[in-house]
């Protein structure tokens, strides 16, 4: 009987997700550029060697200040490449260190072998390790001015060397009272400023809409008057006046001369009446231009005069007997005779 072939087996495909693993990658390589960058910063650039790193810790943990900021990059090392549970085994366990003064020594090396303070750690190291864990608090500008010559709470680097470390705590707590004390009081004096700057202007504002409101009540000021406005305003007035009195007075007479003869036209004596009146009016307008060198300005044609006022003789001629006049033209006032027709007296009679 034969045999039965092996069924070929089957490929079995994996579908990763592949969003995560680019993630995990891009974490990896952030890591390892972390860590790169420690290596090159507190280690030389050499490779991470556990043996190595906790053996060069012994060696400086023995020595003077530098030798232990040289111990605390090299503790950065093992702290940034190993888990924290492994770390402190390694601390406490291989350094016999402990967690707190390991981590004292971490802060001293990043502080003091820093970009800041970097050129003045040989000044400041004469200090010795435990005086330098006491200026872990104070800020990079006071250490430089201090390694400069300078004083910190009051205190130059010789005096701080010549000082006990419970001396020299003494005085850096101080002169971080006083520090503070002065920090709060310019702050006080910052906001009284403040506060008093905020009142003028709440005053100033208060004064600006008073004014405001009191511009606004008050009528604008009138412009200034051109020299002698109130006399044009008065010689304006008078001739409305006088205007005025003319319209009045010879309208009312006119009327009441007319109304003496009814319906039937007013004769031509009654006319020559009203033009006088008139006329006598213009020639004193005349008259008051002429005087003052005023162009009055009338038509240029002379009115024509009336026949009484160029020969009252004339006038009288043309009156009959009893006083009536004959008949003549009334010529208008401004030159213009009027369309009227000789009344002759006697071709009158004859018509009757």
């Amino acid at each position: 009987m034969g045999r039965t072939p092996n069924a070929t087996p089957q490929a079995v495909v994996v579908h990763e997700n592949e969003e995560a693993v680019a993630a995990g990658r891009s974490a990896l390589d952030e890591v390892g550029a972390h860590q790169s960058e420690v290596s090159t910063r507190f280690d030389g650039g050499l490779p991470y060697d556990r043996t190595r790193v906790v053996n060069e810790a012994r060696f400086y943990m023995a020595q003077s200040a530098e030798a232990m900021l040289e111990a605390g990059k090299r503790l950065i090392v093992l702290k940034e490449n190993e888990p924290h549970g492994t770390f402190v085994e390694i601390v406490e366990g291989m350094l016999g260190l402990p967690e707190r003064t390991a981590r004292r020594f971490m802060a001293a090396s990043a502080k003091f072998m820093g970009p800041a303070l970097e050129a003045k750690r040989p000044a400041l190291a004469v200090l010795g390790k435990t005086k330098l864990f006491e200026l872990l608090t104070e800020e990079d500008e006071d250490l430089v001015a201090l390694a400069d010559g300078g004083t910190l709470a009051g205190k130059t680097l010789d005096e701080f060397d010549r000082m006990t470390t419970r001396e020299m705590k003494i005085a850096l707590r101080k002169g971080q009272r006083e520090k503070q004390e002065e920090a709060e009081a310019t702050q006080r004096a910052v906001k009284s400023r403040d506060a008093d700057i905020a009142a003028k202007q709440a005053e100033i504002d208060r004064l600006q809409r008073e004014l405001a409101g009191k511009q606004a009540a008050q009528p604008p000021e009138p412009e200034p008057e051109l020299p002698g406005a109130a006399a044009l305003e008065a010689l304006a007035a008078a001739a409305l006046d006088v205007v005025a009195r003319i319209d009045v007075a010879f309208r009312q007479h006119f009327m009441a001369a007319e109304r003496a003869f009814g319906d039937d036209i007013p004769p031509n004596h009654v006319r020559l009446a009203q033009q006088q009146a008139l006329t006598q009016v213009i020639q004193a307008a005349k008259v008051l231009a002429a005087d003052h060198g005023v162009d009055l300005p009338l038509s240029a044609a002379t009115p024509a005069e009336l026949t009484w006022l160029a020969n009252m003789e004339a006038v009288e001629a043309l009156r009959t007997d009893d006083g009536t006049p004959t008949g003549l033209v009334v010529p208008n006032a401004w030159g213009d005779a009027e369309d009227a027709e000789l009344l002759d007296a006697e071709g009158a009679g004859d018509g009757q």
